[in-house]
């Protein structure tokens, strides 16, 4: 990670991945925070698993997006996928 970011691993940054929460079980899960829960955030469902969760928040979305924009969403999530989700075991059909 350090080389990543470019800077070194200190208390503050122990501390404050902590406080996010990371590392995560899954991508999904976040902060539980008001501000996400109205723009209809929710922690993932008990005994689910990335590939649900990512399929359940895309049906989500495409509910309040225009078809232009969830082509634009379906490739960045290609994109994203294949430069971070690369040997995981993420396999979704987009």
């Amino acid at each position: 990670m350090e080389q990543l970011v470019g800077t070194r691993v200190t208390k503050i940054t122990r501390k404050e991945m902590k406080k996010q929460r990371v590392p995560r079980k899954m991508y999904s899960e976040g902060i539980n925070l008001d501000i996400y829960r109205l723009n209809g955030w929710e922690p993932p469902a008990e005994g689910s698993d990335e590939a649900r969760e990512f399929a359940r928040r895309r049906e989500f979305v495409a509910t309040h997006a225009t078809p232009p924009a969830m082509a634009v969403l379906d490739r960045l999530c290609q994109e994203y996928e294949a430069k971070y989700m690369t040997g995981t075991g993420a396999d979704y059909a987009w």
